[in-house]
């Protein structure tokens, strides 16, 4: 902190500013800032170099359909050489790269004016190859042309099915490009330099950042859990805005129609008109969607599943509530060959706490494990399948509730190798346990499920892995004039000593699923940080000698048995069948648009879609689970067996 202080001091010195904001002289020691702190980055490498050209290249042309691969050349090498020229004060590359884009906006605008003159008509038969990496920037101005009408084509497609009519569309899509070459000009210096420190930020890792002035109160707000909105989680990519989680409790959670990985097409407020946001930054599209309580917004959303869907959902803005995102637990009986199983499903949407620690996850989930053992429960399921994490410190307790006591997780920055323990001495449920994770199950979801693996305590099930994020961030607040950075400082370890970073924790036995896929964690992201491991850390006090108060061990036999007999079940299974022909249509149409599908909509869509807007959210979820937690249930059956039996 010292370091960061005196860096501070010679921000705030150097004379560096002309109003508010960086300067070009304050660039060499903000990359500094950075390099100082990160986890394994400390020099402006040539891969960096080209990595903070491709990052701001892309925050400028989104979609690649501006620039030409020439020119997309030529531009990164004048990024590149800002690493050398700002050490003398010059910043001027930017300016010629800011020159280029100005002249571009003004190419589009004048393009869509021509097309969207008298006499445009919708070309349904239209094709986009939504994923910029697979299509590569254009080789000619014709190139550039034929994809820019694909685009005029989808986005007049996206106001036509929110119930805009044509005329009123034209208008709409040339008033967003209007407004794109108005911005372009009006982009200042300071802009410039925001951007390329947040591209260098973003050349690191996927979680390193830089927040300027006018960013860093979006941050503080979301910070706090009073924030008023939708309940959702946004990221955005290659021009679009994706609902990256959906927060348990909030708006959107209550109206079960969001998905992970939807993409935001427009935003409305109540019965206004609809605002496309097609290469919007992420921060004026949360504004967008932000809102006082009880007020309404509609999102126009593009779903690339099975068929490409275009929905409309409208959404009530509310804050969080805790009671809504609380742990819960249900008690099944489940019959099996003339024996009627008393199973506890516990599910904990994310590691919670009040600031004033009335109330956390791990207090309600220690109070239901009570819940359990007074019901005499057989096996438990512990459900992490949309955890994306949340306290550090409760993730650690949580842990400690099915372990004697002993290490959960390390994590290794700069200062060396820290080990959190579970100090608590208890087991509070000593029973079968089946850890229920997914693709979404993400940080400390990831450390708790990791130290029930390493300590052979529960089996996991679900997804191949988990989402893979095992690095650890500190955000600084610099200055009202600079804004915060924020900085991957280090990484967190299994007891195996094993990262959960990139490949997550593995699950034991693996379940078809439709978010197991590549486009979907951590390892789908730019410049993931490599997975690494360190010396175990197993604490030998994790179990009791003393098997009536300790916990039975599940054996590697017993994983390869269970995983023989579940998967003849799942391949027999019509509910796992339908599941993995979804997979298959997701991984043929996913990065394709078809303008005639999101036209024609199928009248088993808009009856599906009908029915599903008067179901409650929690039935909507419930028939999702359903065959999840019955192979889990059916699991803890055979384990049971096995530990009864002690075979095989």
């Amino acid at each position: 902190m010292r370091i960061l202080a005196l860096i501070l001091f010679m921000l705030l010195t150097t004379g560096s500013f002309s109003g508010t904001g960086l300067s070009c002289q304050s660039l060499p020691i903000m990359l500094h800032v950075y390099l100082r702190n990160h986890l394994t980055l400390k020099a402006v490498t040539p891969e960096i170099r080209q990595r903070t050209a491709e990052q701001l290249i892309k925050a400028m042309d989104p979609s690649q359909v501006s620039l030409l691969k020439p020119e997309v050349d030529e531009i990164k090498k004048q990024i590149v050489s800002i690493f050398d020229s700002s050490m003398a004060g010059d910043c001027s590359p930017l300016k010629q790269v800011q020159d280029v884009m100005v002249a571009k906006s003004e190419t589009a605008l004048a393009f869509a004016s021509s097309v969207l003159s008298v006499g445009y008509t919708l070309d349904q038969s239209t094709e986009l190859q939504t994923d910029p990496k697979e299509r590569g920037y254009p080789e000619t101005e014709k190139d550039r042309q034929e994809l820019q009408l694909k685009l005029i084509h989808f986005q007049i497609a996206s106001y036509l099915v929110g119930g805009m009519e044509l005329e009123e569309a034209k208008k709409q899509l040339l008033h967003r490009y209007e407004l794109g070459a108005k911005r372009t000009r009006e982009r200042k210096d300071s802009e410039m330099l925001d951007l390329f420190v947040s591209s260098f930020a973003q050349a690191l890792d996927p979680h390193s950042s830089y927040l300027s002035p006018s960013r860093m109160q979006d941050f503080q707000i979301a910070m706090h859990l009073s924030l008023e909105g939708i309940g959702a989680q946004l990221t955005w990519k290659d021009g679009y805005t994706i609902i990256d989680e959906i927060i348990p409790g909030g708006a959107a959670d209550r109206v079960g129609l969001l998905r992970p990985r939807d993409k935001i097409l427009a935003v409305a407020q109540d019965k206004d008109a609809f605002v496309n946001v097609m290469d919007m930054d992420l921060p004026d599209v949360v504004q967008l969607i932000r809102g006082k309580k009880g007020t309404r917004v509609r999102l126009s959303i593009l779903r690339q599943g099975a068929e490409t869907e275009r929905l409309e959902v409208s959404i009530v803005r509310d804050k969080i509530d805790i009671k809504d995102s609380a742990a819960k637990l249900e008690i099944r009986t489940w019959p099996v060959d003339g024996v009627n199983y008393r199973f506890g499903i516990l599910e904990l949407p994310s590691f919670y706490g009040d600031p004033q620690g009335i109330r956390s996850s791990y207090k309600d989930v220690r109070n239901l494990l009570s819940e359990a053992e007074m019901a005499k429960v057989d096996g438990l399921v512990l459900n992490l399948s949309r955890n994306g994490g949340g306290l550090l410190e409760d993730a650690v307790r949580i842990s400690g509730l099915f372990i004697h006591r002993g290490a959960v997780v390390a994590t290794q920055s700069a200062a060396g190798i820290d080990v959190l323990e579970d100090k608590d001495p208890a087991i509070q449920y000593r029973g079968p346990l089946v850890v229920l994770t997914s693709r979404r199950s993400a940080s400390a979801s990831e450390i708790l499920a990791g130290a029930i693996k390493d300590y052979r305590r529960g089996v996991i099930v679900g997804d191949s892995h988990s989402f893979g994020k095992g690095t650890v961030q500190m955000f600084t607040p610099l200055s009202e004039e600079l804004g915060g950075i924020t900085v991957t400082t280090g990484m967190f370890f299994r007891p195996s000593g094993r990262s959960t970073q990139a490949l997550g924790v593995e699950a034991d036995l693996i379940l078809p699923s439709i978010w197991d896929r590549d486009d979907f964690g951590e390892k789908s992201m730019d410049y993931v940080l490599p997975t690494t491991s360190i010396q175990q850390f197993r604490s030998y006090q994790a179990n009791l000698l003393d098997s009536q108060r300790g916990f039975n061990p599940v054996s590697q036999t017993q994983i390869q048995e269970l995983n023989r007999l579940s998967q003849a079940r799942t391949s027999a299974s019509t509910d796992f069948a339908k599941i993995l022909e979804e997979v298959k249509e997701i991984e043929k149409n996913r990065s394709v648009i078809r303008v005639s599908e999101m036209m024609n909509k199928s009248e088993e869509t808009k009856k599906n879609e009908a029915e599903d807007e008067k179901r409650p959210r929690a039935e909507l979820i419930a028939e999702y689970d359903r065959p999840y937690l019955e192979e889990s249930m059916q699991i803890l059956t055979d384990l049971i067996r096995f530990q009864i039996s002690k075979t095989p």
